[in-house]
């Protein structure tokens, strides 16, 4: 054999390998993106046995249709025609989407603008450079949580929404937290919830789980707590069953998502949240008398925090939200040790 012709060999060798890694990682992203679009028609649908809409069904229908093709073309190693059946139930179901979300989207759009101006109003003139960062990033995030949704990114949309939420209400917090106004805080901790059970109870509510009821109805107490600790007067109280409470609203979410349905959304909801009591957790215990076990609680739970936004950066859900939740739990254990510390 020829030198050319082993040369020759060799080059048609090395293409045809890269021709089966291409066809490889192709096939890998056709998937992946099944996958996705599969997760959101499985969203979809837990609007639609809330809501019957008819004209959402007929495009549930015609999704569910094209999965199904797309399904057996793959594999049927039709790769092409299989991303022209996804894209297509893609744009189904976002159009059934829209017809979901289009009046929740705009109550929250009201809200969030009324809150956006209510910030504004109260940060602008006080001089607090906290206070300005995160009403700054709260306003930014807003816009970005709009023009996501004007490109029917649902959950892009729905993230954004909730750190403007969250970011806007940090920094009416600094500033009214300088001006010991606990009742400033009390308001916003009990918004914070109405908003979280607004969002997420067609989720929750469907949910036959008995965990998961059991965390539905203990959140309900809390909330009731907090409203007889308001009538009394010990508004640290009451904050501390509200922030209960939402704990207890995210677990039974966490379950009625399950682990195979676990959403960047939720995570980036959780980690947020963390990051908010911590921050407000700081300023808090900053003021009473230095306790041994606190201090270690809280050194952990600064580990698990770093840790969740770790994992988030590297797209591990999973291990971010274990680290969250643990997180959560020693901040509601430190919040019970302090209240039996009074």
């Amino acid at each position: 054999m020829s030198f050319k012709v082993k040369i020759f060999l060799i080059t048609m060798l090395l293409f045809t390998f890269a021709a089966s890694v291409l066809l490889s990682q192709e096939k890998t992203n056709l998937q992946r993106k099944f996958d996705g679009v599969r997760k959101k028609f499985n969203f979809a649908q837990g609007f639609q046995n809330e809501q019957k809409n008819p004209r959402a069904q007929e495009l549930l229908n015609k999704a569910g249709m094209n999965l199904r093709r797309a399904n057996r073309q793959m594999r049927g190693r039709r790769p092409f025609v299989a991303n022209r059946s996804i894209k297509e139930a893609d744009k189904a179901i976002n159009q059934a989407l829209k017809i979901f979300l289009k009046e929740p989207m705009i109550k929250r759009k009201k809200k969030l603008d009324e809150l956006a101006k209510r910030a504004e109003n109260i940060v602008i003139g006080s001089e607090n450079v906290g206070a300005q960062k995160a009403l700054d990033s709260g306003l930014k995030n807003k816009d970005f949580a709009y023009e996501a949704y004007r490109r029917n990114n649902f959950f892009r949309s729905m993230r954004f929404y909730n750190q403007a939420y969250q970011h806007l209400l940090k920094a009416i917090s600094l500033v009214t937290i300088n001006k010991r106004d606990i009742g400033i805080e009390l308001e916003n901790e009990a918004y914070r919830f109405d908003q979280f059970l607004e969002f997420n109870k067609g989720i929750i509510n469907s949910s036959k789980n008995q965990t998961v009821i059991k965390f539905k109805e203990s959140a309900r107490k809390k909330v009731r707590d907090a409203e007889h600790a308001k009538l009394d007067g010990d508004f640290q109280l009451a904050i501390d069953y509200y922030q209960e409470a939402t704990r207890l609203l995210n677990r039974a979410l966490d379950i009625t998502l399950g682990k195979t349905e676990l959403s960047a959304k939720r995570v980036f909801d959780k980690v947020a949240r963390l990051d908010e009591l911590v921050d407000n957790m700081e300023q808090r215990y900053d003021r009473l008398e230095p306790d041994e076990q606190i201090t270690i609680w809280m050194s952990r739970i600064k580990q698990l925090q770093k840790q969740a936004h770790q994992a988030v950066a590297e797209n591990n859900f999973g291990i971010a939200l274990n680290k969250a939740q643990l997180a959560l739990d020693l901040v509601n254990k430190i919040h019970k040790k302090t209240r039996e510390l009074k």
